[in-house]
């Protein structure tokens, strides 16, 4: 799912609106499924993963240091699948370094955090 399946962001009202559609059926089939012992989950990414420069703009806004790379979403979805992840199910677990919680948050300025 794309960084802004979890907000609103102009000129993206559609997207945002079907990766929230997208979020909403893996939580119902996580409950459904589950009496089957199948997990559902969603994965969503950082800034850093977008081209071009929309992925410039935000790769700031974010509390580590270093902007996530696919093989680190890749990583996440081995996890999902994987027998370390075998009691995860209906979660959206972001790869995006912090920036969803910045997104969240009113009170957090990027300037004010340790790195800047």
């Amino acid at each position: 799912l794309p960084p802004y399946a979890k907000q609103a962001v102009p000129g993206a009202g559609a997207v945002s609106t079907a990766a929230a559609g997208l979020m909403a059926f893996s939580h119902a089939t996580a409950i459904e499924c589950c009496k089957f012992n199948l997990r559902s989950n969603c994965l969503t990414y950082g800034p850093g993963l977008l081209p071009g420069p929309e992925g410039d703009v935000v790769r700031g806004a974010q509390l580590l240091l270093s902007a996530p790379d696919f093989m680190e979403l890749a990583d996440a979805a081995l996890y999902l699948v994987g027998d370390m992840g075998r009691h995860v199910t209906g979660e959206v677990l972001a790869v995006d370094g912090g920036a969803s919680i910045i997104a969240h948050n009113q009170l957090f300025r990027a300037e004010d955090a340790v790195w800047a």
